[in-house]
């Protein structure tokens, strides 16, 4: 890969932090930015996600995760509603203020990248042939 490639690569990973960290207020750690975008992205794919679901998802500790779950929930990002059937079960939903926020880092994010978001995933390097 040639060097201004992986420079314009890195630019745009710093552009995309940066939107993160003003539109999903995430700070130190990733944790929060992983639980709202896998919630999201479960909601927009049309399904719903558990804690329990949640917690085998991501790759860190329970504890880690249980605790910014609850500074989410306080904070008015997302949600937790029991189940109709069993009240064990628990799926986590987003808020106003989650889609809100999707909402405002998808445009910016759109300004950035001139073609749709989606034709950069499905596109494939030359290393990958």
């Amino acid at each position: 890969m040639v060097k201004h490639q992986q420079l314009a690569a890195i630019e745009a990973l710093e552009k995309i932090r940066a939107l993160c960290i003003k539109h999903l207020d995430i700070s130190q750690s990733v944790i929060p930015y992983d639980i709202l975008t896998v919630v999201y992205q479960a909601e927009l794919s049309g399904n719903s996600i558990t804690v329990k679901e949640l917690l085998l998802k991501l790759p860190f500790s329970d504890m880690g995760i249980r605790y910014h779950l609850k500074k989410l929930i306080a904070d008015d990002w997302i949600e937790i509603v029991p189940t109709t059937g069993d009240k064990r079960r628990r799926i986590i939903k987003s808020r106003e203020k989650l889609t809100e926020q999707m909402n405002c880092l998808t445009t910016e994010l759109n300004k950035i990248f001139p073609a749709p978001l989606g034709s950069y995933l499905n596109q494939t390097s030359p290393a990958d042939n």
